[in-house]
């Protein structure tokens, strides 16, 4: 069975001609202690990327890696995002 990522990814580039997928998205788990780090689920995202660009036949520098939010902005930058969101310093909960 393939990964329904793959699939997924896959009908957009075939189907979805008015679209491009160029992001890889995860906030991650609710409630991770962020004293223990990153979180794992920003672990798992880019050999994740690696897998679906291999597949697929995408140059992996064509899909960034995007993770977290305000609260742990600083995990996803040390893990390797290529952006990050911290809408709720600038603007509150």
């Amino acid at each position: 069975m393939a990964c329904p990522m793959v699939a997924m990814v896959e009908h957009i580039n075939t189907k979805c001609p008015s679209l491009e997928f160029v992001v890889l998205m995860t906030i991650g788990s609710f409630g991770h202690d962020l004293s223990q780090g990153p979180d794992p689920d920003f672990q798992v995202l880019l050999p994740l990327r690696e897998e679906l660009c291999r597949k697929l036949s995408i140059p992996t520098n064509r899909v960034e890696p995007n993770m977290g939010l305000s609260v742990d902005f600083q995990h996803t930058i040390e893990v390797g995002s290529a952006d990050v969101r911290i809408g709720s310093t600038i603007s509150g909960e």
